[in-house]
């Protein structure tokens, strides 16, 4: 294989690759078999450039020079084929980990966030909260509104959550009317800042839904607590006490 044929083959190896992520690029959202088809076009170009150097290089060599831009095209098909088929994962992933309502992360998620972040507080000893939040109210706003009503309203719970606690916590919909937040590195007794705030931002959503509020109940991770399935059971707790508690409120209130 002589030198100007080892130059040749460099440049027109280039061009075709450059001519396939130009087509790749164009096709960047289609299917694998529409890239397929728009890539193999290609192959064209392949037998223009062959019957090109037809009368400049032997038998053996333009054997060869076909060989390696075909081969140049197929990798970079393979790859953006592979490519395309990551981004679907990802976006089908993440779509699954999604509730379709409201946008948070979903039971699912929460479940391994809390696994992850129980492991790693325990192993360093750092503090780690849960917060189980319930909608009070929330079934009366469907039966007296109606379910689409009571969609709005865990909507706009569910803004008001995401905003005020911080973007390293997790806040997810655990089910129903009933959110849940996983925050490292943080205390019980610092998370009742956070809900100052959320107060302050329910004010502005209960003008707009009719009077919702919340009820919370706040887990400290201590030594006592040996899995993040007890964590659970003590927010849990917590939290039906604060509900009983405004219930009793809302009873005295009439």
């Amino acid at each position: 294989m002589n030198v100007s044929f080892a130059q040749i083959l460099k440049q027109e190896r280039e061009r075709v690759s450059r001519l396939v992520a130009d087509c790749l690029e164009q096709q960047r959202d289609a299917n694998p078999e529409a890239t397929w088809l728009a890539v193999g076009d290609l192959r064209q170009t392949i037998e223009d450039v062959l019957r090109c150097r037809a009368e400049e290089f032997s038998k053996e060599e333009l054997i060869a020079l076909q060989s390696a831009l075909h081969a140049a095209l197929d990798a970079q098909l393979r790859q953006a084929v592979q490519q395309w088929y990551d981004r679907r994962f990802k976006a089908l992933l993440e779509l699954a980990r999604h509730d379709p309502l409201t946008g948070l992360l979903n039971r699912a998620a929460f479940d391994a966030r809390l696994n992850e972040e129980f492991l790693r507080a325990r192993r360093h000893g750092r503090e780690l909260a849960l917060v189980m939040f319930d909608v009070d109210g929330f079934k009366a706003v469907n039966d007296r509104l109606g379910h689409p009503a009571g969609d709005n309203v865990l909507i706009a719970v569910a803004r008001a959550l995401q905003s005020s606690f911080r973007q390293s916590d997790g806040v997810f919909r655990y089910g129903g009317d009933e959110f849940v937040a996983v925050c490292p590195e943080t205390s019980g007794a610092a998370i009742e800042n956070v809900l100052q705030r959320l107060q302050s931002r329910l004010q502005t959503i209960e003008g707009e839904i009719g009077g919702i509020s919340l009820s919370w109940g706040i887990a400290d991770l201590t030594a006592e607590l040996n899995t993040a399935a007890q964590l659970i059971t003590l927010a849990d707790e917590r939290l039906y006490e604060c509900k009983q508690r405004h219930h009793r409120r809302r009873a005295t209130a009439r």
